[in-house]
């Protein structure tokens, strides 16, 4: 996993999120752009090439989920060529 500039460790967790993957050897993670509620029927139109128009906005955060809690908030950016999230907000108690 390469790091971008300025940040300390790969992925800043909360303590609290993390203390649960202790000797497990990982934690999964999820990052949520965004959600639509799309009818079946235009579900089964979905092509090549389809466009899916999300909820929100394109400067709003992204979430990032640890171990299905809602962990930290961030911007979507791109890293030498892949998505990435720069972490902006940690969710307290997380």
């Amino acid at each position: 996993m390469e790091v971008a500039q300025n940040t300390a460790m790969p992925c800043d967790i909360p303590p609290a999120a993390a203390a649960g993957a202790v000797g497990r050897g990982g934690l999964n993670m999820r990052i949520e752009l965004g959600r639509r509620w799309i009818p079946a029927r235009d579900v089964s139109r979905l092509d090549v090439g389809s466009i899916v128009e999300l909820d929100c906005a394109a400067e709003e955060y992204v979430e990032l989920y640890v171990g299905g809690q809602l962990a930290a908030r961030g911007e979507a950016v791109a890293v030498a060529g892949k998505l990435g999230v720069r972490v902006q907000e940690i969710v307290p108690g997380a």
